[in-house]
């Protein structure tokens, strides 16, 4: 059986359990476009802090309508991501490359909605998670090179490799 080199933008090409990325990616276009539509037509800014002071209820609806709003544009990222960043011959690195912007683009929306749906300041938060994050780093600076080193020694030797010790 051969596949075709075109695959991602033919749907019969695909593996069965893996679904079909092009269309899950127009879906959360079509998603994040009709609800931003839908938002900005009842005068609900989803990229603004809410300053207005109604009841309750309006305001958990304006909340819960602004987080739906950020995490459908945080899935249309990461479906973005998912289907655009590969590389051909390096499959685990393409996935752990797109875990890790994945994780940026969750924490660039957990942040987002902190600010503009709580109306919480986020930087002193940042602040925070940055000396925590060179903590952190720091203490496990060994623990990550002895994983990097495991990941690379994992690869089988093939006819010609060389290798060398000191």
């Amino acid at each position: 059986m051969s596949s075709f080199s075109f695959s991602p933008f033919w749907p019969a090409a695909q593996p069965a359990g893996r679904g079909h990325p092009v269309w899950r990616l127009i879906a959360h276009i079509v998603f994040l476009v009709a609800l931003t539509a839908l938002l900005l037509y009842h005068g609900i800014q989803p990229y603004a802090p809410d300053t207005q002071a109604g009841d309750v209820s309006r305001r958990i609806f304006m909340g819960l309508a602004k987080a739906v709003w950020w995490i459908g544009g945080a899935m249309v990222l990461i479906s973005s991501v998912r289907l655009f960043l590969i590389f051909e011959r390096k499959p685990r690195e393409a996935r752990l490359l797109q875990d890790l912007v994945v994780s940026l683009i969750y924490l660039g929306t957990g942040l987002s909605l902190i600010a503009y749906v709580f109306n919480v300041p986020v930087g002193t938060l940042i602040a925070t998670s940055g000396v925590f994050a060179i903590i952190l780093g720091l203490a496990l600076q060994s623990t990550l090179n002895d994983v990097c080193i495991a990941m690379n020694l994992g690869r089988p030797y093939s006819l010609g490799s060389t290798s060398s010790t000191s």
